[in-house]
């Protein structure tokens, strides 16, 4: 605890009493040596305003409310603010009034007196969480010491690293790092290496660190796994009946031309009073991952699958994402459906929500759809349904801008790798209708 920190816990415990600054240093154990930079950390204290001097000379507390919590967002330059959990206040922290903090970590800070004209600035006093535990960085060879220097600009500490911790890395390796120590703002923290990844230029290493660096876990525990492999891949009877039971329908995904899971699907029929009837299937998740089950909590910590340039960090093990929950064509899956009656110029009339069962009579890419929307593929299956949906998608996109929605217009592209990994082409997704088409159903 720093000597600022100490002043202030004594006169919270003591707000009606007052001391000489001699008494402050016996109370709080301070050396003749260490007295003159004692009065110096005072006197900046009574300056900022969270100390007081009094009649006769003697101290006591200042303004009331001068600590604040929330979280330190470092920018580039060095500098960062604190976001109170309100939202109402960005205190400035200058990269020297930081302590013992990182970006992203949940700090207590203490308020300095506000100048006129000037935003509120403050000073880290306490680390109460860390907002990572792995730090990815470039590893170089000391005599003795090495260092991993960050490779995020907004960690601005170097980590030393000592000999036994070292796990062998080689001068320039890129590394996954863990903070060891840290408890003087005046010298480094010391850490130890994790993992080793590789030389940066290596295929997969640049990937695989903005994947450490994210802490993203790219393997299930060993109960997870068990927990996934314990599902049964049938559907009980039971469950079959107590559902809404859509497999008669025609039902089919639409994805990219690479994707592995399928977890949403749409369907659509005329009714008999001309309205349409919408239909849009999500995978039943719930149904297999039981609450607070090991399968629960794990994925709640990943908080959703997560797509890199050459890989997939799933949310929940292969056999759930791309198998049982996973809208294959020809199979039977559980699912959550909203059937949505619109009119024929795509205003809502009613919709209804319903555990469902539905068997997808076929899996189209973006690419497949356009072409019959196209003219360019006849259909004789699914074409009148894929027109009709389209005619659809165009009315509620009308709809939509007519309301005042705004249509942001992105560019998406897919980085093309050669069989070693390495980049090779970059080429532009070209927007097609039906992706249009999915993203105004949903």
């Amino acid at each position: 605890m720093s000597i600022e920190e100490k002043l202030i816990r004594l006169f919270e415990k003591n707000p009606n009493r007052f001391y000489k600054p001699k008494q402050l240093a016996k109370i709080l154990n301070i050396s003749d040596r260490q007295y003159p930079a004692f009065k110096r950390k005072l006197k900046k204290l009574i300056e900022q305003g969270i100390v007081t001097r009094h009649k006769k000379g003697r101290i006591g507390q200042g303004l009331r409310s001068y600590e604040v919590e929330g979280i330190l967002h470092v920018k580039s330059q060095g500098y960062g603010f604190l976001i109170t959990d309100d939202n109402k206040q960005d205190i400035f922290i200058s990269q020297k009034n930081m302590g013992l903090a990182f970006h992203g970590d949940r700090v207590r800070a203490l308020l300095f007196a506000r100048l006129r004209g000037k935003s509120q600035e403050g000073k880290v006093i306490q680390v109460l969480q860390r907002a990572r535990k792995n730090f990815v960085g470039t590893f170089r060879a000391g005599k003795f010491w090495g260092t991993v220097i960050p490779d995020d600009i907004k960690i601005h500490r170097t980590l030393y690293i000592a000999p036994e911790h070292q796990m062998g890395a080689k001068d320039g390796q890129k590394v996954v790092a863990q903070l060891l120590e840290w408890s003087d703002e005046r010298q480094n923290p010391t850490g130890k290496i994790v993992e080793i990844l590789g030389m940066p230029g290596e295929p997969g290493i640049d990937v695989l660190a903005i994947a450490r660096s994210f802490d993203l876990p790219d393997s299930f525990s060993r109960k997870v796994l068990q927990e996934a492999e314990s599902i049964p891949e049938s559907i009980p009877q039971s469950e079959i009946e107590r559902r809404l039971d859509l497999r008669n329908e025609i039902t089919f995904t639409i994805d990219p031309v690479d994707s592995k899971d399928f977890d949403d699907a749409v369907s659509l029929k005329i009714l008999k009073n001309g309205h349409y009837q919408l239909g849009v299937h999500i995978a039943d998740v719930s149904y297999y991952v039981k609450q607070n089950s090991a399968l629960d909590r794990d994925s709640q910590d990943r908080g959703t699958s997560v797509y890199l340039v050459d890989r997939v960090i799933p949310m929940f093990p292969e056999k759930l994402s791309n198998e049982i929950c996973s809208l294959k064509q020809g199979v039977d899956r559980l699912t959550f459906s909203v059937l949505i009656e619109l009119a024929k110029d795509g205003s809502v009339i009613k919709y209804d929500l319903r555990e469902s069962i539905i068997n997808s009579k076929r899996r189209f890419t973006y690419e497949e759809v356009q072409a019959i929307i196209d003219g360019k593929t006849q259909d004789e299956k699914f074409q009148q349904t894929i027109l009709e949906m389209y005619h659809l998608s165009k009315k509620l996109i009308q709809k939509r801008e007519e309301r005042g929605s705004l249509d942001f217009g992105s560019h998406e592209v897919r980085i093309e790798l050669d069989d070693s990994g390495k980049p090779i082409a970059i080429h532009r997704i070209q927007q097609l209708d039906s992706h249009r088409l999915i993203e105004e159903f949903m």
